[in-house]
């Protein structure tokens, strides 16, 4: 009987130890899968942000390239002078999903165009379904517009995203040969430059969002960038 109660008692103790033992590597274990893990998403959030700005970013750029050579179609910079000149949200711009159906010929859209220029380039590997990912897509002129006849190919350059806007000194622009050259961001250019961005007058579905629409005669502030 002895043998029996001296067995149970150590049975008893053993499923004792084993139930502390198992539990106290099992808290810390999961502590630490849920700390490793809010880090990741942490990382990730803060990386994958930045990462989405930076091609964001490089699609404006190779599309300033673009349209710098497919401006230069007396068709097209005259369809953009005309649409520019609408100020549909109060500021001298339009946005890409208004225009891209346009003829710049009897045979091709400004769309059909502006891909086939962005194919010429191989090195940068950036096609007309990349251009419409960007939202809110526009093309402007925010200087000097009444200065451009609509004819004379301009410069033109795009809205850097991966930085503050206050921290924005020099804006990368291009000419219809790919020459690229730097302007001042905080000093006004004194030619016309057309440039490639994101409308920030707009919702996510392209209208205007009324409490930051510039009325047309009501002059807002016309920004380089």
């Amino acid at each position: 009987m002895r043998i029996i109660k001296n067995a149970f008692i150590i049975l008893t103790m053993s499923l004792l130890l084993i139930l502390i033992g198992c539990e106290n590597p099992l808290s810390v274990t999961d502590s630490n899968h849920i700390e490793k893990t809010s880090e990741q998403v942490r990382t990730t959030a803060r990386v994958g942000s930045f990462d989405i700005e930076s091609e964001m970013e490089k699609i404006l750029k190779e599309m300033a390239k673009s349209v710098a050579i497919i401006v230069t179609d007396r068709n097209v910079s005259t369809m953009l002078k005309t649409e520019i000149g609408k100020k549909f949200d109060g500021d001298f711009n339009v946005l890409w999903k208004d225009i891209k159906g346009q003829r710049s010929s009897d045979t091709e859209t400004i769309r059909e165009k502006l891909s086939q220029q962005l194919r010429l380039n191989i090195n940068a590997n950036i096609t007309i379904d990349d251009i419409e990912t960007i939202p809110n897509l526009q093309i402007a002129l925010p200087l000097h517009y009444d200065e451009w006849d609509g004819k004379s190919s301009l410069l033109v350059a795009y809205t850097p995203l991966a930085m503050n806007e206050q921290d924005v000194e020099i804006i990368i622009a291009y000419n219809s040969k790919g020459k690229e050259y730097e302007l001042d961001a905080r000093n006004e250019p004194k030619i016309p430059v057309l440039v490639v961005g994101i409308n920030e007058r707009v919702d996510k579905n392209g209208n205007i969002n009324h409490s930051r629409f510039v009325p047309p005669g009501g002059e807002g502030i016309q920004r380089f960038i």
